[in-house]
């Protein structure tokens, strides 16, 4: 039951973050410097997706950030040459209140968000309604409000994912 609650007042507040999400002008974007991508453990891509990404957008190493979403907090975390960061329902508690170190994470602009995850993942649209990003690319099954650039494809096709993403950001840069 207090699991039930504790959604219910996530979806709550991801609505009211998605109206001020949809009220933000767009600013034009020539290039990326930075990325950030938001993924649930349970997908288990290889970061080497996200890094294949970047090198394309020459946006460097140091500039990509990965939030690895999962149930349970995590004790390790594979290495990785950005930075990586674990968040999980226990650690935003009941109310969806963001850790400090994850909050002023999260607090940075990002030219490129990329929400690679499906719409039945609730921490994850939380997390990504907390972003702050030019430019968001996600997949066709989440709610449209979410991203900017929406990819008709599985997140577990990632070679079609690479190529997809590509071709529309290029395009969407020039």
């Amino acid at each position: 039951m207090l699991e039930f609650l504790s959604d219910l007042v996530l979806r709550i507040r991801i609505k009211k973050k998605l109206k001020t999400l949809s009220n933000n002008s767009k600013s034009k974007i020539t290039h990326f410097q930075s990325m950030l991508v938001l993924v649930p453990i349970e997908y288990q891509i290889n970061e080497g997706l996200f890094l294949d990404l970047a090198k394309v957008f020459k946006i460097p190493t140091k500039n990509i950030k990965v939030v690895v979403i999962s149930i349970k907090q995590l004790t390790v975390i594979k290495s990785f040459k950005g930075q990586i960061f674990n968040c999980s329902k226990e650690l935003i508690g009941f109310w969806g209140k963001l850790p400090e170190t994850l909050e002023s994470f999260l607090d940075q602009e990002f030219d490129l968000l990329v929400n690679y995850f499906e719409n039945d993942s609730l921490l994850a649209s939380w997390l990504s309604t907390n972003c702050k990003a030019k430019l968001r690319v996600g997949f066709y099954k989440t709610d449209k409000e979410f991203n900017d650039l929406i990819l008709n494809i599985k997140p577990t096709e990632t070679e079609l994912f690479i190529s997809q993403s590509t071709i529309y950001l290029k395009a969407l840069l020039k």
